[in-house]
């Protein structure tokens, strides 16, 4: 792997049997540096997944490493290709450092009014993920939080719902104001008023709903609303 000729294509295989070893139980320590540099170097957007997978892997090693793929994963929020985007969110998850909250929060943020819905839904997810870290970043999430459950896209709606059942579980008291949002969303579900590719086994938005029921019992076990 420290060949300097070997091509972004090959190192792509080797990061997968590098990924195998490692899920082997095998050591794969010497990897790790290949893994966040194919992050970069990959000529294509297949290659530089790979790389970000293989990261995300190896950094439950050993964390403080992730603090090499920080300025990456800033210059990818940044791009204009969509896969990168979604390449970058998915392993903000991982990066388990106070400097990805400095580096990395306002432009996952920025990624909230991305036209692509697939990554309004990934932002929100990386939200939620920086909210686990820091819970003091919900006052300045929140009005972000509450424009998704508006979104002109229903499956970022659904994303949402995801988020705020997590948040909920410690804040109901204080969210009481989102109620008739929740029942508005739940009342366009159950008139059918969504596309039928949301209908699963003859149900609409089935996971969307059981979020919502348990967003509403937890209103109910905190005596609100």
């Amino acid at each position: 792997m420290g060949h300097p000729d070997i091509t972004p294509a090959k190192m792509k295989d080797y990061l997968v049997c590098l990924m195998h070893c490692a899920m082997l139980g095998y050591s794969v320590d010497f990897g790790v540096i290949y893994a966040m540099m194919a992050t970069q170097s990959g000529e294509t957007v297949e290659q530089r997944r790979i790389g970000y997978l293989a990261s995300a892997l190896f950094l439950e090693y050993d964390p403080t490493l992730g603090v090499l793929l920080i300025n990456t994963v800033q210059n990818d929020l940044k791009s204009q290709n969509y896969l990168n985007i979604c390449a970058a969110l998915n392993v903000i998850h991982y990066l388990q450092l106070p400097e990805a909250e400095d580096s990395l929060l306002q432009p996952t943020i920025n990624c909230l009014s991305y036209p692509k819905q697939i990554v309004r839904k990934k932002a929100l997810i990386a939200l939620l993920y920086f909210y686990q870290r820091s819970p003091t970043l919900l006052s300045d999430l929140e009005p972000y939080l509450r424009n998704a459950l508006e979104d002109k896209d229903p499956s970022v709606v659904f994303a949402c719902l995801s988020v705020w059942k997590h948040i909920l579980k410690e804040h109901a008291a204080t969210h009481s104001h989102l109620l008739s949002s929740f029942y508005r969303i739940f009342e366009q579900i159950l008139q059918g008023k969504l596309h039928r590719s949301f209908m699963y086994h003859g149900v609409l938005a089935p996971w969307a709903q059981v979020s919502l029921l348990e967003i509403l019992f937890i209103y109910r076990k905190n005596s609100v609303g």
